[in-house]
């Protein structure tokens, strides 16, 4: 008994230091669900990016994504996906596409992510810069999507707003809320495709969430309609852009319980694989 014991201490202590906690500063007034347990999948982007994300262009274009370290005072700096350029063509994205598929229920698909747009150089009018995307369907990489946009017309700061995309068409309504170069932002973007209504909203991180900016649109006279798919990141389409994202949830049915924010819950692959061994020494000393 005493044995088993000793055995036991030594894999959890293990496991916890397979993966530490995300030890990036988020701000206050954290989105409402950290802390929850939901339906979905998270990435904080410490790790690498894993195989489970895919690019998918409707064209074939390069992927604009990809791993950097950003200075933040810590000696290793910090991690973050980054997009820089541009694709040059609207509809394309990197989707979160795992071996579990809940790119095929319906109900409600929701993206939660936190965005920081750092440059934009020979932006065009009315153009879209990457943003949340949900239900995308990988063959034609059409869906749902929240944009960076900035109005060539009017280049003052009030021009640069977020955007409802959808399929085909970029132009599903401008939201209120503004950004700026350097400052990072929560956007959270829902479509359900029972309803076939679409929420959104885009606000500063370190300040309160605020109400939907689009609360339950129905875009259905565009022709749209009962849309499944993945849920990801959707990239620049003109002029060159740089944008980081730090933080990444989708929430699903089909997709495990997971904690929101915790990611000192699962263990990492060569954990578990430190862990099975414990347990055979442990059968085998029995």
């Amino acid at each position: 008994m005493f044995k088993y014991t000793m055995v036991m201490v030594l894999a959890l202590s293990v496991t916890l230091a397979g993966r530490a906690e995300s030890t990036k500063d988020f701000g206050d007034h954290l989105p409402y669900e950290f802390g929850e347990t939901v339906h979905g999948f998270q990435d904080d982007f410490s790790g690498g990016l894993s195989g489970d994300w895919q690019w998918v262009s409707q064209s074939g274009r390069a992927n604009p994504f990809s791993m950097a370290t950003l200075a933040d005072g810590t000696p290793e700096g910090r991690s973050v996906l980054q997009h820089t350029g541009s694709v040059g063509i609207d509809n394309n994205h990197l989707l979160y596409m795992p071996s579990v598929d809940y790119s095929s229920t319906t109900g409600a698909q929701e993206v939660l992510m936190r965005l920081q747009v750092t440059s934009l150089t020979g932006y065009g009018s009315n153009n879209v810069y990457g943003g949340a995307a949900v239900a995308v369907n990988p063959d034609t990489s059409a869906g749902v999507d929240l944009h960076i946009i900035k109005f060539l017309a009017n280049p003052n700061t009030s021009a640069q707003r977020f955007r409802v995309g959808i399929g085909s068409n970029l132009d599903g309504g401008r939201l209120e809320s503004q950004w700026t170069l350097g400052s990072w932002y929560w956007l959270r973007l829902i479509y359900d495709a029972d309803t076939d209504k679409v929420y959104a909203k885009a606000w500063l991180s370190g300040t309160e969430e605020p109400g939907w900016d689009r609360d339950g649109v129905v875009y259905t006279s565009l022709g749209y309609t009962g849309m499944t798919g993945w849920a990801g990141i959707s990239a620049n389409s003109s002029g060159n852009i740089t944008f980081n994202v730090d933080y990444f949830l989708v929430k699903a049915e089909g997709l495990p319980d997971i904690t929101v924010g915790d990611f000192g819950s699962i263990p990492e692959p060569a954990t578990m694989s430190l862990l099975a061994l414990g347990g055979l020494a442990l059968l085998r000393r029995r």
